[in-house]
């Protein structure tokens, strides 16, 4: 599950023109991903949460304007076709 916390209530009681900066909670990752986030971050000098948002910069920043099949040609060549199978 992935929320988004909204800036509405956040400002509640918050001097005006005070800037709020919006977070992203991810829930249920996968340990596996988890792992690889760890030693990517690792391995580029970077927070696990730095590697995170570099990588929704590069995917949904980067990539705007993208076709849908231009979009899933940028992604990243893991995992097995297994892995995403559809469920029925």
């Amino acid at each position: 599950m992935v929320r988004l916390t909204a800036d509405r209530w956040r400002l509640a009681g918050r001097p005006e023109g005070e800037n709020v900066v919006p977070e992203l909670i991810v829930n249920d990752v996968d340990d596996e991903v988890v792992e690889i986030l760890e030693e990517r971050a690792k391995k580029n000098g970077r927070t696990v949460e730095e590697e995170h948002m570099a990588y929704l910069q590069k995917y949904l920043i980067q990539c705007k304007g993208l076709t849908f099949l231009e979009f899933l040609s940028t992604m990243p060549d893991v995992g097995r076709d297994e892995d995403f199978e559809r469920i029925q």
